[in-house]
This record gives C-alpha cells, sequence and structure tokens, in this order.
C-alpha cells in the first residue's frame, strides 16, 4: 500500500467518523426538540386542568359562604376541611390540602387578612379572598401577588385570568 493509498483510507475513517458524530448530534437535538414540545404540551393540558380546578374551588369556596355566612378560615392552607371535593372535577386532596396538577397545594388566602396592599383588589369584585397555584415552575415572587415577575409569569390565580404564559 502506497502512501496516498493510505492517506485515502485515513480520510475515508475520518469522513466516515465525522458523519457518525454528525448522526449522533443530530440525533441528540432531535430527542432534546422532542422532550421540549413534549413538555410544553403535557404543561398546557396541566394549565388547563388547574384553571378548571380553580375555577370549581372558586364556586366550592362562595358556596361555603352562602352556607355558612363567611368564607372558610384560613387554618394554614388547609382549604380541603372546609370544602368538599367539588363534583365532576378531578382534584387530589393531601393532607386536607388541594393539590394543583404539578402536585404542589393550592394556595388560599382571605384578602381582609393579608392586608399588603399590592395584590388585586377582589373585595370589590366580589371575591375577598386569594386562590392560586404556583404553576408549572413552581416559583413565586413575594407570595406571587406581582404576576407580572418572571418567577409569577406561570402561576393559575384567581385574579389574573391571563395564565397560559408557560408555553
Amino acid at each position: 500500500m502506497n502512501t496516498t493509498q493510505k492517506m485515502l483510507t485515513i480520510f475515508k475513517q475520518i469522513a466516515s467518523s465525522l458523519a457518525i458524530a454528525a448522526l449522533v448530534l443530530i440525533f441528540i437535538w432531535a430527542l432534546k426538540e422532542f422532550g421540549e414540545v413534549r413538555y410544553r404540551l403535557v404543561n398546557k393540558a396541566k394549565i388547563k386542568q388547574s384553571q378548571e380546578q380553580l375555577e370549581a374551588l372558586c364556586k366550592a369556596i362562595e358556596e361555603y359562604k352562602e352556607q355558612n355566612g363567611s368564607f372558610p378560615p384560613e387554618n394554614k392552607h388547609r382549604l380541603a376541611e372546609f370544602i368538599a371535593p367539588v363534583k365532576g372535577v378531578d382534584i387530589v386532596v393531601r393532607q386536607d390540602q388541594f393539590v394543583d396538577p404539578w402536585g404542589r397545594n393550592y394556595y388560599y388566602h382571605l384578602s381582609s387578612r393579608l392586608g399588603l396592599g399590592s395584590y388585586p383588589d377582589r373585595e370589590s369584585q366580589g371575591q375577598p379572598f386569594y386562590l392560586w397555584s404556583y404553576g408549572p415552575d413552581g416559583r413565586d415572587d413575594d407570595w406571587g401577588k406581582d404576576t407580572s415577575q418572571p418567577a409569577n409569569r406561570d402561576n393559575i390565580t384567581n385574579w389574573n385570568t391571563q395564565t397560559d404564559k408557560a408555553n
């Protein structure tokens, strides 16, 4: 085998190795993209489910007020101690707390007890309580009250209906 043939053989081996490496990189990229698309689709479905659950819980809280003359007490967010599971809406209850589709608690506060001022004025809108989930990322900034903050943009709340921002 002469030098030219050896060089050609080495060049073919290098080209084959580069082609295989390129295919592996393309495969890894495709898996990553598929994973991100799947993540967005799953979260979109969970966001919709959470919005439906939140709406049903708000109705159950209002029904509790009609029957008892006041809203359920906060009692360390253990809302499920006071209102029954909502018919027709699948909500997990863990340790007397309603759980969102990501496995984290929904949060409930009476607006008259917060006194933080920067929450939306729910009392003037006929809903003097806050009910929310920290959404797909589970992060909050200052109790989630400012939904323009990056950590709160995906929160699902009863005071902000523009919650489908996570996708």
